[in-house]
């Protein structure tokens, strides 16, 4: 068995916004054979060049994952989010997996744990330094953040991020300039999709037509365009930086659903079904985004999922 290339350390997922769903747990290491290839439990991988970019589909089952990670040291991590819905299902999906989850939020003076290896504890994304007090040690820092508490109030959320579409790109660059201490720290950014590339070159969020017809089909008022772009602009800081980042673009439609473990996984465009449609279900977007933690394969890039 090859050695892994990350170690098993400590580990964070960070992001949050005031009560937000946060959390970090013991996550999985590189897992791989004799040839340096990825093992996954029980499970098939195939890699397949679709339009330039890499798509894994696979049976990423939870028993699987939760095998293959067992089978070795588990390193610690913790998660913090502040997203409306995607934060809370990689809390669950890593304590299903049996990591131990520090969960983040802005105050968890007030937060009651009720799950058994959930603990709670706070941080100010937006302040470098409050990030920082939470760094030692720390392997993977993974942000959700929202404005506002998107998981209680979402419509607040959305005008607060109408209101001040610089807080996403204001959130990275706190972020990197913790990261300035701790070089080695692994950071996971959930953004938008919008800075997906609807085809070569052509960037959803720099048309205002193609923005606004997601916006009315998602049902979010169009001045949340400002958004959007301020997303792409997080995404734009974090390519000016040399740390160990990777960028999360959701499918263009993501909603609550079924955890299948199986989808595709794509680079700077979005996945398409056979019907032409960017989707996927935020419980299996919860697992895309753990499997990364775990084994990182899109560090200084971006990466997507989709059916």
């Amino acid at each position: 068995m090859r050695p892994c290339l990350y170690p098993p350390r400590r580990g964070v997922l960070c992001g949050g916004d005031p009560g937000g769903v946060d959390g970090v747990g013991e996550l999985g290491v590189d897992v791989r054979d004799e040839d340096g290839d990825q093992v996954v439990a029980g499970g098939e991988v195939a890699v397949n060049g679709v339009g330039g970019h890499a798509h894994l589909a696979g049976d990423r089952s939870q028993g699987d994952r939760v095998g293959a990670a067992r089978a070795h040291q588990l390193q610690r991590c913790a998660l913090d989010f502040g997203g409306r819905l995607i934060g809370s299902r990689v809390v669950t999906e890593a304590l299903q997996r049996g990591h131990r989850v520090t969960a983040f939020s802005r105050d968890a003076s007030a937060i009651i744990n009720q799950r058994e290896n959930l603990s709670w504890a706070s941080v100010d994304v937006l302040d470098a330094a409050s990030i920082v007090a939470v760094l030692p040690g720390l392997d993977v820092l993974i942000s959700g953040f929202q404005p506002g508490n998107a998981a209680k109030d979402f419509a607040d959320t959305v005008q607060r991020s109408i209101a001040d579409p610089t807080v996403y790109a204001a959130a990275a660059q706190a972020l990197l300039k913790a990261l300035e201490s701790h070089p080695r720290t692994r950071l996971i950014v959930i953004g938008g999709a919008g800075s997906l590339e609807t085809e070569p070159g052509v960037v959803r969020a720099d048309h205002e037509e193609l923005i606004h017809a997601s916006l009315d089909e998602l049902g979010l008022p169009r001045q949340y365009a400002a958004a959007v772009r301020g997303h792409r602009e997080a995404l734009d800081v974090l390519r000016t930086s040399n740390r160990l980042w990777t960028y999360f673009s959701p499918a263009e439609q993501i909603t609550p659903g079924e955890r299948t473990g199986r989808f595709r996984i794509g680079g700077d465009q979005p996945v398409l079904n056979a019907d032409g449609l960017s989707r996927i279900s935020v419980e299996d977007a919860a697992v895309a985004l753990v499997d990364e933690a775990e084994l990182p394969r899109f560090v200084q890039r971006r990466f997507t999922v989709g059916y």
